[in-house]
């Protein structure tokens, strides 16, 4: 079976550079239209938060809400980051992939057959 990401510890401990598009929004709807939210597909790989390192390409998804916020997730591990700019967003995903891999590391060390 391919394994599409993975994500691993890492010794040294830099922020992966990513690639934010600029986000604009269309012209108001008119009425019966849904409002146009902005979302980009990107990809990230490379160390990131406090040294983990994302081992191959992980698709994600960068959106602006109305109210200015933005939301990143995925459609592997189904973890999702939000913040009140892009940089905050993703930031705040990386956080919690990691925090997703911890627990799922934790759940196998103590339950291997599981």
């Amino acid at each position: 079976m391919n394994q599409v990401a993975t994500i691993t510890p890492s010794t040294s401990v830099t922020h992966t550079d990513f690639m934010i598009p600029n986000f604009e929004r269309a012209p108001s709807p008119s009425i019966g239209q849904l409002p146009h939210i902005p979302k980009a597909l990107t990809c990230i790989s490379g160390q990131i938060g406090q040294g983990w390192v994302i081992t191959q390409p992980l698709a994600i998804q960068i959106e602006k809400e109305e109210d200015g916020s933005y939301i990143v997730c995925d459609e592997i591990f189904f973890v999702f980051g939000v913040g009140g700019t892009d940089i905050d967003a993703m930031l705040d995903y990386e956080t919690s992939l990691t925090e997703y891999y911890e627990l799922v590391a934790d759940g196998i060390r103590s339950n291997p057959h599981d």
